[in-house]
């Protein structure tokens, strides 16, 4: 789960630094840890970290592809995801 973890975060690094934009960069830095918290506590739900495998493909896919639309709506989803699996364990 660690190592999955710490892979995790790096992806989120990684993509924020891809895309360059000043404002966002200061605004992951400023979320990060509340991201951290979010993402060990969702990650023990079962099939979740498939999920958030399959979510992470998905971004690049599409990132890949050019595709910006399904790249914000993929990118969108995969910030849903963990914050609507606390709010219903709440």
């Amino acid at each position: 789960m660690t190592a999955f973890f710490e892979a995790d975060m790096q992806f989120h690094i990684q993509l924020v630094s891809h895309i360059a934009n000043r404002e966002l960069n200061n605004l992951f830095g400023t979320y990060i840890y509340r991201m951290r918290n979010l993402a060990l506590h969702s990650l023990h739900v079962p099939g979740r970290m498939e999920k958030t495998y399959q979510e992470h493909l998905e971004i690049f896919e599409n990132m890949k592809q050019g595709n910006m639309i399904q790249t914000y709506e993929s990118i969108v989803y995969h910030m849903e995801s963990p914050r609507n699996i606390s709010i219903d364990e709440d």
